[in-house]
Parts: structure tokens; C-alpha cells; sequence
């Protein structure tokens, strides 16, 4: 006999629940297994556990709406990406470039907001040449951490790649600087 009460339990056979792949949904969409940022299997189309999306972009119109994004976004992401850029760019970048993308701003966003910040510094400071000294200064001691993290360089391969590669580029803008000026016919 039921009482209005009671719940009345039978035995179930056990469901097998399968959760299917993402499915491709065109040639810009990888499917992928696990989180790129932190390993979780993925269930769904995003990650439960850091949130990061689940699927790769591919295609130049995705890399257009995440940079604009992360422009109009700049979240606490961007204090852990910017202590990262000064001091271990390399590292910073291998993260990003092995998918590990969640926890950092965008490297366009991030390029984008700091060249706007220095040009609103050196505009209202009114020096012009501070700004060329410390660009002649920062710009290649960056390049060396930035090829000793991201490629694990030892300290001597960082130093000579740098220097080549800061020689060569001298060498070019200079050279270009000549041409022009040969070209356009200033040189009386």
C-alpha cells in the first residue's frame, strides 16, 4: 500500500552518459580535448574550470575581435601580464604562444595600450629625447630577455642574437635613411 508520502523507488538500469567532441564547425574551429590553459578535460565550449575558451582560433577576423576586446577589457589579467612583460618577457610569451591564454591580456591589446600610454607620457612630459635614450637602452635589453625566456636561451646565445639582430636593424633604417635622401635629392 502508497501513502501520498512515500516515494516509491524501483531499480533503474544504470545510463550511460556520453559526453560527444566538440564537433568541427568549419575549418577555423579545431576541437580539442582538454584545456590548453590548465589541462581540464573540456565538457563544454568553455573550460570549468579557468574559463578559458575551448576552441583555437584560426582565422585573421577572430584575432581582430579578441584584440578589440581586449582593448575594451582590460581586466586584473592585466596585473599579472604586466609585471610578466618587464621581467620575464619570455616566459610570458611561451605561455601565450602554448595556449596558455586565459590569465594574460592579448599581446595586440597589450601592445597597443602601452604605445598609447608612452605617448601620452613623453607628449605632456615635453621630452622628446628622454624618450629616444630610453628606447635605445630598453628596447634591446628587452629583446634579450624576451629570446633568453621564450626560447631558453643561455645568457652568451641571447647576447649575440640580440646584438645581430640590433646591428642588422641599425644597419637597415640607416641604410634606408641614405637611400631616401639620395632618392628625393636633398643632398645639394
Amino acid at each position: 500500500m502508497d501513502f501520498a508520502g512515500e516515494i516509491k523507488i524501483e531499480k533503474m538500469a544504470p545510463v550511460d552518459v556520453a559526453v560527444a567532441p566538440p564537433k568541427r564547425q568549419n575549418k577555423h574551429h579545431l576541437p580539442v580535448k582538454n584545456c590548453q590553459n590548465c589541462g581540464t578535460k573540456l565538457v563544454g565550449n568553455h573550460c570549468h574550470a579557468c574559463c578559458q575558451h575551448g576552441h583555437v582560433h584560426r582565422s585573421v577576423s577572430h584575432v581582430v575581435k579578441e584584440v578589440l576586446q581586449g582593448i575594451a577589457h582590460l581586466d586584473s589579467r592585466a596585473w599579472r601580464s604586466l609585471p610578466m612583460l618587464a621581467f620575464r618577457p619570455g616566459t610570458l610569451t611561451r605561455n601565450y604562444v602554448m595556449e596558455q591564454r586565459a590569465r594574460y591580456v592579448p599581446p595586440f591589446a597589450m601592445l597597443l595600450s602601452l604605445i598609447s600610454a608612452m605617448f601620452l607620457v613623453f607628449s605632456f612630459s615635453g621630452r622628446h629625447g628622454l624618450a629616444f635614450a630610453m628606447a635605445a637602452v630598453i628596447m634591446p635589453v628587452h629583446i634579450f630577455f624576451q629570446l633568453k625566456g621564450a626560447y631558453q636561451l643561455k645568457w652568451f646565445s641571447a647576447f649575440w642574437r640580440t646584438t645581430l639582430f640590433c646591428g642588422v636593424f641599425s644597419w637597415l633604417v640607416i641604410s634606408l635613411f641614405f637611400v631616401s635622401i639620395i632618392a628625393l635629392g636633398v643632398t645639394g
